[in-house]
């Protein structure tokens, strides 16, 4: 089950803060705090929310251990990628980036903006190789489905995808702030 987190895109230092107290209000619910739980962030793009995450978590504001970034684009679309090269390079960590697609696990494929079964089986596979206990979906811009609803999740994403994607980057953010408080 995926439990959103509203309103945390885009990341600036004042809203990491928001996102990291979020994030331990939510995930406090689904695993045991009582030590450092072991998350996987899933992103699509830039990977500017999972940069804030995890500067929070080097600067201890979030207590996480960042197992695995997977991200559903390619390294030459997808900026996440040399983010979190550079944080690692910066603050010495070991954060490991993984391809995971339709195009890396096309069979039985799913509609536009949906993950294919393999594909999800694949990240699911991942994550319990990794002992992570919590999913991060951090613009993660696919609809989750198969054996990864089994995994509990927290979306930063404020609306449901695909229906609330349109037809460029983000604009889906300003349509559910703006209805919001319509």
């Amino acid at each position: 089950m995926a439990v959103p987190l509203p309103f945390a895109y885009p990341l600036a230092n004042s809203s990491k803060i928001f996102l990291c107290l979020q994030f331990r209000r939510v995930a406090v619910q689904f695993i045991d705090m009582a030590e450092k739980p072991r998350v996987a962030i899933l992103a699509s793009g830039s990977g500017s929310t999972a940069e804030a995450f995890i500067e929070a978590a080097v600067e201890g504001i979030v207590e996480a251990d960042i197992a695995v970034v997977v991200c559903n684009n390619p390294p030459e679309k997808a900026g996440v990628y040399e983010r979190i090269k550079r944080l690692n390079v910066l603050h010495r960590l070991d954060i490991e980036v993984q391809h995971i697609s339709g195009r890396t696990h096309p069979q039985y494929p799913g509609g536009p903006g949906e993950q294919t079964i393999q594909e999800a089986n694949a990240i699911s596979t991942l994550l319990g190789s990794r002992d992570v206990k919590l999913g991060l979906l951090m613009g993660y811009m696919k609809r989750v489905r198969g054996s990864l609803l089994s995994w509990p999740l927290l979306n930063t994403h404020p609306g449901i995808l695909p229906q609330t994607q349109g037809p460029i980057r983000y604009p889906c953010t300003r349509a559910c702030i703006a209805s919001r408080y319509a």
